[in-house]
């Protein structure tokens, strides 16, 4: 039986169980319609990219009417036959009852779409729309700021027409010109190399203060050889702030401001609450400075006095943001203090602080790889990458340290190096994990190979690591990324903190309901320690101590689950997110609802990884976010925890702030060693 008709006669069997029960409003909502629409509904969006197909039309830079930049779109086509069949199935046998006529007409809006099916959309966003004009003299830079409200990047001449947007423009301070020039990797006067273009699309849009970005190429209409070049950039209010709490007695509240006076400075605030511990207060501040002087280096200082740790530092780096980077590199000079916990058993716990002052170097370089696509071909080249690190831990302060006792403190200097084959690219998509922005997802994959040598106290020890990655569409069902890692040290002939590390995340395609728009996501990832330290373990969920011993503690297990018995060296989760996001905006916020389930597997390292330990999550959270405000996604969770631990609530409700999350890329950069957790 094909995938098709399958999912159709799968769809059948449910709707008719459906309108037999009278709980099935649940069970539609949170289960059945993300299983019926992966291989049935067409994509609900369309590609923003710029083609060689669309008209370009300009009007003097500095008019102050509407933008100079205005991309015409061609009509849409009716549905495929196919999915109209499908939403006709599931209307027959949905209208036989008025609570379930009712319900398909509140989710399902039968629309018209585009023809073009998954393959030749996934062909366009593959094609690079700068390929005609490759090889041309850059003539002429023009920069152009749009509004942060009341515009849109993707058409330019809308403008604000509502006197509460135009207030709230007046006080927003624009991302200065020489900003936006010191992120730009070409020039007047430069030939035009197409990769290149497409790259600093996504250079400028990644940058915190930049909501979208959008590079314009005008041929001349006096001489062929030149062409000008629009740079459309969309700043966000850049001030925000943020609220997380566990209850009245422990709370955080940020503030941050990510482009000080429009030169793109950013300054990140947190003030802490915890009524139950000693320190009740506490801070954790940092300023930065991205791409020092159009060098692509970023400073950044940094200072903490809070519960859990004391922390002074300093550092710059230079990472490869895009293939054609050359060099990268970063130094940091740190001292951190940290108010730990260790676990003795159960219900024993010891305190006691370290201290460590860390001086860290490293530096790198790319190379083009042996093989050079035609110039006709160009995309994103593959890399050959080579770096080098140094980096020294010396403990101030400790608890006794032997040969065989808290081995983890330490005094060391680690030396490595690493050796890696990139090929990256990248799409423009939305509604993945902003809500309406575009975001680059990264298409291609890695092999890196790193090695090397720990001097340290009591004994010496190689080190030796590989890492694969690759990521990109799965035929018409979706994205799919995955990576498998193994690293360790070796002693005496044999893995010594070793790791094997595992992860794959799928999400599908965009699809229509009704007039909203749904997502799935499904993540998988899985953590064996091999001959780890005693005191090391790893968790799936949230501990009530945050630093535990070694502070390794993974908070993407089971989402606000809380208990100090989640504890191994192995691990296996599974993560499943539906995603709805909605048309609701309550004052410019969009709303998404997100229902969740998350199972997960806590065992020793020397049993099967499904022999026990199991624990599990359910739960729905509703998500707040405007785009055009530098605030991250604001959500409220309630958490069904079935099975928990005795020392943990079956039942949570907590809110607070998502940072903003991005995909894993295929970029090489400070040689590390794989960490456990």
């Amino acid at each position: 039986m094909k995938t098709g008709n399958f999912n159709i006669y799968f769809c059948k069997v449910i709707s008719k169980f459906v309108t037999n029960s009278r709980n099935f409003i649940a069970i539609i909502i949170i289960g059945i319609i993300p299983i019926c629409l992966l291989s049935n509904v067409r994509p609900a969006h369309k590609l923003y990219a710029l083609t060689l197909e669309q008209k370009i039309h300009l009007l003097p830079t500095d008019s102050t009417k509407k933008d100079s930049v205005k991309v015409k779109k061609k009509p849409k086509d009716p549905i495929p036959q196919k999915s109209e069949n499908f939403y006709k199935t599931i209307k027959k046998d949905l209208y036989k009852h008025k609570m379930t006529k009712m319900l398909y007409k509140t989710l399902f809006r039968i629309k018209h779409s585009d023809t073009t099916n998954l393959q030749k959309e996934k062909e366009a966003k593959d094609k690079n729309p700068y390929l005609l004009y490759h090889g041309k003299v850059i003539r002429n830079i023009h920069i152009q700021r749009m509004e942060v409200f009341g515009t849109d990047i993707r058409d330019t001449t809308k403008v604000p027409d509502h006197g509460f947007l135009k207030t709230a423009n007046s006080l927003h301070v624009k991302t200065e010109k020489n900003i936006i020039r010191h992120n730009l990797l070409f020039r007047e006067g430069m030939l035009l190399d197409a990769s290149e273009i497409k790259h600093n699309e996504r250079v400028i849009r990644s940058l915190r203060f930049i909501k979208d970005a959008r590079i314009y190429v005008v041929p001349s209409d006096s001489n062929e050889y030149f062409v000008d070049l629009i740079v459309v950039t969309k700043d966000v209010y850049p001030i925000s702030f943020g609220v997380s709490a566990r209850g009245v007695d422990e709370f955080k509240f940020a503030l941050n401001h990510i482009n000080i006076l429009g030169f793109g400075h950013e300054m990140d605030n947190e003030f802490q609450f915890n009524k139950i511990e000693e320190q009740e207060f506490g801070y954790d501040g940092a300023y930065r400075i991205p791409n020092i002087r159009g060098t692509f280096v970023t400073g950044e200082v940094r200072y903490a006095n809070t519960v859990t740790e004391d922390f002074t530092g300093i550092r710059f780096f230079r990472n490869f943001i895009t293939p054609d980077i050359k060099n990268a590199g970063g130094i940091e000079i740190s001292t951190q203090r940290l108010r730990q916990i260790k676990q003795l058993n159960d219900t024993t716990f010891v305190r006691f602080n370290t201290k460590v002052e860390l001086q860290d170097l490293w530096l790198g370089r790319s190379y083009r790889s042996f093989y050079d696509p035609p110039v006709i071909h160009v995309k994103e080249r593959l890399r050959l990458v080579v770096a080098g690190r140094v980096s020294r831990k010396h403990y101030v302060t400790r608890p006794v340290v032997t040969a065989d006792t808290n081995k983890t403190y330490r005094n060391t200097t680690l030396f490595l190096a690493s050796v890696g084959l990139s090929h990256r690219s990248y799409f423009k998509d939305r509604l993945i994990f902003a809500f309406g922005r575009t975001e680059d997802v990264p298409l291609g994959y890695l092999s890196e190979l790193t090695g090397g040598y720990e001097s340290g106290e009591f004994f010496d020890r190689w080190y030796s690591g590989i890492r694969v990655s690759k990521g990109g569409y799965f035929r018409n069902h979706g994205y799919l990324n995955g990576a498998i890692e193994i690293g360790g040290f070796i002693k005496q002939r044999r893995f010594d903190q070793g790791v094997l590390s595992g992860r794959l995340l799928f999400f599908n395609h965009l699809y229509q309901l009704g007039n909203s728009q749904l997502r799935l996501f499904i993540n998988l990832r899985y953590l064996l320690g091999i001959r780890r330290f005693d005191d090391e373990l790893v968790s799936i969920g949230l501990r009530r101590f945050e630093d535990v011993f070694l502070s390794i503690n993974d908070r993407n297990g089971i989402r606000g689950l809380e208990s100090s018995r989640l504890i191994g060296q192995q691990k296996f989760v599974i993560n499943t997110e539906t995603v709805l996001f909605t048309p609701f905006n309550i004052i410019g916020f969009q709303l998404a609802l997100a229902v969740f389930a998350d199972l997960g597997w806590i065992n020793p390292n020397d049993v099967a990884p499904f022999s026990g330990g199991f624990y599990q999550g359910y739960g729905v959270g509703f998500r707040f976010r405007n785009d055009n405000l530098a605030f991250n996604t604001f959500q409220i969770r309630i958490g069904f925890y079935p099975g928990e631990p005795i020392d943990a609530d079956g039942f949570a409700v907590d809110f607070g702030s998502i940072p903003r999350l991005n995909l894993n890329d295929f970029d090489v950069r400070s040689p590390s060693i794989l960490e456990f957790n």
